[in-house]
């Protein structure tokens, strides 16, 4: 199985909508993980972090692991939310952006 396909299928979703974020190799930020993460949107003002790797709830079936824009009933479990797609996070994430940026 390929690794990383709903990591990456986001990242080309969020660039082609104009969505503004930042985009890591795990290794950057920490040694001893591997996966991508993604912070949007981009900068200091995080809102939801994307993440993908083998220790991700999901990830070692290729789904996304996110902290922030989770509904009420989600926060009641937690602070994140795995085994999402890249279609489930994109459309939280259109949606924040377009309430909050103005862009459509």
């Amino acid at each position: 199985m390929e690794q990383y396909n709903e990591i990456l299928k986001l990242k080309a979703m969020l660039e082609e909508a104009g969505i503004v974020f930042d985009f890591y190799p795990r290794k950057e930020l920490h040694d001893e993980w591997d996966g991508y993460q993604i912070c949007y949107p981009a900068d200091a003002g995080r809102v939801c972090s994307v993440i993908e790797g083998a220790l991700t709830r999901g990830g070692v079936c290729d789904k996304l692991e996110i902290m922030g824009l989770l509904t009420k009933e989600e926060r009641k479990d937690g602070i994140v939310k795995g085994w999402l797609t890249a279609e489930d996070v994109f459309a939280r994430i259109k949606k924040h952006w377009e309430e909050n940026y103005g862009r459509g």
